[in-house]
């Protein structure tokens, strides 16, 4: 959790053990949700799915970081 918060930055950053928790939680659950729908898009070849998850992971992240960073 601490690296998700600001990659390039040494601060320390402390999150609630509860938070972290559920993030942890509902990470997993949305990657797993992302990767099993954008996989069964047969349409689509292979390397557009692997950018289309790495773009959506991405900014699933993102905004997940932003929230959390309201409740330090």
């Amino acid at each position: 959790m601490t690296a998700m918060a600001v990659p390039s930055s040494d601060e320390e950053v402390r999150i609630a053990p509860v938070v972290a928790r559920a993030a942890e939680q509902i990470m997993g659950t949305l990657v797993t949700a992302i990767k099993t729908s954008i996989s069964s898009i047969s349409f689509l070849s292979d390397s557009i799915k692997a950018t289309l998850m790495t773009s959506i992971l991405a900014a699933v992240n993102t905004v997940v970081v932003e929230v959390l960073t309201q409740y330090k």
